[in-house]
């Protein structure tokens, strides 16, 4: 159980939640995947952590901003915030490092291609990463 403004709840309901509520409301998609990332920042257990992304938030906020106004992306992060959820509830380690890992390199990929900084190079190794990864 995790206790969030709106009470104690389970990192599930958060995600399905979060889903309902940027369906209806888009401008709140980036505070709901802030509730999420936090969340899991949290369970971690690492404060370091915890306090490093607090003091960025306002900087990655406006960069989410960007990132989920594209309404082809917002459920690609959901598909992948479920899929993160549910390994990490499934006790599966290793699965749940992986999905992990390929939801931080899509998000990468997916920032630097809207700054126009993605070359071909970048992006063949990546490829090749999430490949290494899987």
């Amino acid at each position: 159980m995790v206790k969030t403004d709106i009470g104690y709840t389970t990192i599930a309901e958060i995600n399905v939640r979060g889903l309902n509520l940027a369906t209806e409301i888009i401008g709140k998609f980036d505070f709901v995947d802030m509730i999420f990332h936090t969340t899991m920042y949290e369970a971690a257990g690492n404060r370091v952590i915890v306090e490093v992304m607090h003091g960025q938030w306002s900087h990655i906020r406006r960069l989410l901003a960007m990132v989920l106004g594209r309404a082809n992306y917002r459920q690609k992060v959901w598909d992948e915030h479920e899929a993160i959820v549910r390994e990490i509830a499934a006790r599966r380690v290793a699965a749940a490092k992986n999905v992990t890992g390929r939801h931080i390199r899509q998000a990468r990929r997916m920032m630097l291609s809207m700054f126009g900084t993605t070359s071909a190079a970048t992006l063949a190794a990546g490829e090749r990463q999430d490949a290494e990864k899987t």
